[in-house]
């Protein structure tokens, strides 16, 4: 599942990224400027997003 059927319906430029090198090289089109909004989608490993997520909601909890 992504973003790319709900971007082409309303107009906006899609790129995506599995990879380090997948998202160094949709950086640079991704900062060019656009007439219209533009969508970068980075796809990472769910048991890494896991234990980022968490460790931020942590973080945050323990600041405020």
């Amino acid at each position: 599942l992504n973003a790319s059927n709900l971007c082409k319906m309303h107009q906006i430029k899609y790129y995506s990224a599995d990879s380090e090198a997948e998202l160094l090289a949709a950086l640079g089109s991704f900062y060019e400027p656009s007439d219209r909004p533009v969508l970068l989608e980075v796809f990472t490993p769910q048991t890494v997003n896991d234990i980022c997520l968490k460790s931020y909601f942590k973080a945050f909890t323990e600041t405020s």
